[in-house]
């Protein structure tokens, strides 16, 4: 049995690093993971609050991708966040982690994508928080979807909701505006 577990988290691995070389990455494109199996404590807060099963949400933008984890907001190589990405779905398969790679509904213009790259950048290393979701107010901290969202919104087409991003919100926007 173990030997067939093992071998399936081969292929999932392998999969992904395909994906990882076999796919152009446009700037903008949002990658969505949500968690259709077991869920920690933080799992189960997020799809408490937010109604959904999609639970995180980063971005790619000129060859690295922004989320806001845990440790705080941060940048890193697509390379390394796909490395990342088949740690936790292997690390933990009771947990059903699936990611989803959304291009943008729009080419973003040079000018857009520096924009978006600069408040990214002015953001990373502060704070995680999420209790700004659940009591509804400014925390000092920022949360995965509220980075994102934010960093959207210096595209001048996407309006932030801030702490109360989610998201689900985004996903449902990026489908919703795609013609």
């Amino acid at each position: 049995m173990t030997k067939y577990i093992h071998f399936y988290f081969l292929i999932i691995f392998l999969t992904l690093c395909s994906f990882a070389h076999s796919v152009e990455m446009t700037d903008g494109t949002l990658i969505f993971t949500r968690q259709n199996g077991r869920q920690g404590w933080l799992a189960k807060g997020v799809e408490k609050h937010t109604g959904s099963k999609l639970l995180h949400v980063a971005i790619y933008l000129d060859g690295w991708v922004y989320e806001s984890v845990i440790t705080g907001a941060r940048r890193i190589s697509f390379s390394e966040y796909m490395k990342h990405l088949n740690h936790k779905i292997t690390q933990h398969p009771r947990k059903k982690r699936v990611a989803e790679f959304v291009p943008p509904h729009t080419t973003y213009s040079y000018k857009q994508i520096e924009q978006m790259k600069e408040y990214a950048e002015s953001q990373r290393g502060r704070s995680y928080n999420f209790m700004g979701y659940i009591q509804n107010k400014e925390k000092r901290g920022i949360h995965c979807a509220q980075y994102i969202g934010n960093i959207l919104e210096k595209s001048g087409q996407y309006k932030s909701s801030n702490w109360k991003e989610s998201p689900v919100k985004i996903y449902n926007w990026n489908f919703k505006n795609d013609t």
